[in-house]
């Protein structure tokens, strides 16, 4: 997946962010989109429209469209998770007030955000424990970045197969818990006569462990096994 540019725009077409990572795609296909698309109340309708040899892969969000750009054969369902997660970052950095108002008032974090969470067209760091390590709303470091032993942690941390969690995490307690939830749904005609069933469920994981440990759970069937063979 190769991104060569990406956009905010609002709901009048006109472009508020505009990060280009390539050359391939020009300023002037980017207007011909806004003023095809966007001005044309088309946007919630198809989210990915071809224009030449340039695909416009967008996502709408309130009265914002996020939109990435490319012209290789790249898996759109990756742009579009990129763009969900994109969103789901700067809704983290404008304490979940995602408008035009505050993309304009913060263009400047974006744009940086912009420089990190893509490379050349590249997702890169796209976890907001990260980013807010070394990139602040309001201009300061939570990390400092001349320490080469912080460094090294963000670097492991941002590359590492887990990012989602920082290192050195104890707990005087080692425990977790695991609560699985199951719902019936059901439609009955005045008839008593089932005209559909379905059952859904989650898993909720609260973990209390230090570092990170390697868990297998499964789930105990000997009580439904004993009863079927009851009856």
């Amino acid at each position: 997946m190769t991104i060569s540019s990406v956009m905010i725009i609002n709901h009048k077409g006109e472009i508020l962010i505009h990060r280009s990572y390539k050359d391939d795609v020009t300023r002037t296909e980017a207007t011909l989109y806004c003023n095809s698309v966007i001005a044309t109340k088309e946007a919630g309708d198809m989210p990915i429209v071809p224009i030449g040899q340039c695909h416009f892969v967008h996502v709408v969000i309130g009265e914002l469209i996020f939109v990435a750009t490319t012209k290789t054969d790249a898996n759109v369902v990756l742009i579009l998770k990129f763009l969900y997660k994109m969103t789901d970052v700067l809704k983290a950095y404008m304490n979940g007030k995602l408008d035009e108002a505050n993309i304009r008032k913060h263009f400047v974090l974006i744009y940086e955000l912009l420089d990190e969470i893509l490379d050349f067209g590249l997702p890169q760091i796209l976890e907001i424990d990260i980013l807010k390590k070394y990139i602040t709303s309001h201009g300061g470091k939570t990390a400092n970045l001349n320490d080469q032993e912080q460094l090294s942690k963000i670097t492991v941390q941002a590359t590492g197969s887990c990012s989602w969690r920082a290192e050195g995490i104890k707990y005087r307690r080692n425990e977790v818990y695991i609560d699985v939830v199951e719902s019936v749904n059901a439609l009955i005609s005045v008839k008593g006569q089932v005209l559909r069933a379905d059952v859904s469920g989650q898993v909720n994981v609260n973990s209390k462990l230090s570092g990170m440990p390697e868990c297998k759970f499964g789930m105990n069937d000997k009580l439904v096994m004993n009863t079927r063979g009851g009856k």
